[in-house]
């Protein structure tokens, strides 16, 4: 019994030290935001957080860590601009344990284009629009205009909008979705779950058509319309429930 609890300490010792994110470096970049429309920003492992500034400028602060001061020294953050879309990525070793958190602080009305795996997403910025997608991570989106695509497999997605301006899709696997909208007249929406539930609670939209999957389970699919729908809004979600309320 002991033996074996010693080879288990040992186990864990061992991944404790070969996984863990020992060593770390700070990265700060001020890039010129006159004539950008778009920033994208693509990532494997950590966050994204974006900020809104009233500058012109793209302000971005990257936080590398890695279990070798080696692999810290190999890893750079690639900056490109192409005409109006600006590039962000990292660039560090194949079989990598590299995680880099990407701290954004941009200005208001461009569009965010974001890809990663392993993290959350967090936006508090006016944006544009928006395409959004992560593998194992949350997504929370806070704007006063919005169109665009939101989805993750395992992670919530949570969305603020005072107003829609264009199609929205939001998708999960397996989380909860909430979208909060202040003004929803313009929108056409149709919400639907496997398993979970769907909620639509807003005075300003009108339910046309519920389903659900068994008799007497709760309503998993939900479609519902403002006043003077133009544009379309799909959730859904596998695992988990959906929410549409006030903002």
């Amino acid at each position: 019994m002991k033996k074996r609890l010693t080879v288990i300490m040992i186990l864990l010792l061992l991944n404790f030290f070969l996984f863990s994110y020992h060593y770390k470096r700070v990265v700060k970049k001020e890039i010129p935001s006159r004539g950008i429309s778009t920033v994208s920003v693509v990532n494997i492992n950590g966050k994204i957080i974006i900020s809104e500034n009233k500058k012109e400028t793209v302000d971005l602060t990257a936080e590398i860590r890695a279990n070798t001061k080696e692999k810290i020294d190999l890893t750079s953050i690639i900056v490109k601009r192409n005409n109006d879309l600006l590039k962000i990525k990292p660039d560090f070793p194949s079989k990598n344990n590299i995680s880099v958190d990407f701290f954004l602080s941009i200005p208001e009305n461009l569009y965010l284009k974001i890809s990663s795996v392993n993290g959350k997403i967090l936006s508090d910025v006016n944006l544009r629009g928006f395409q959004i997608s992560t593998v194992n991570g949350s997504i929370s989106i806070n704007s006063k205009n919005g169109e665009g695509k939101i989805s993750t497999v395992n992670g919530s997605v949570k969305v603020y909008l005072e107003r829609v301006n264009g199609d929205i899709s939001l998708s999960t696997v397996n989380g909860k979705v909430s979208f909060y909208i202040k003004d929803p007249k313009n929108i056409s929406l149709k919400a639907s779950t496997v398993n979970g539930r769907v909620e639509i609670d807003h005075d300003s939209l009108k339910v046309t058509y519920k389903k659900r999957l068994f008799p007497f389970s709760n309503f998993a699919t939900i479609k519902a319309r403002g006043e003077t729908p133009e544009v379309y809004v799909k959730i859904s979600t596998v695992n988990g429930s959906i929410k549409v309320l006030p903002f």
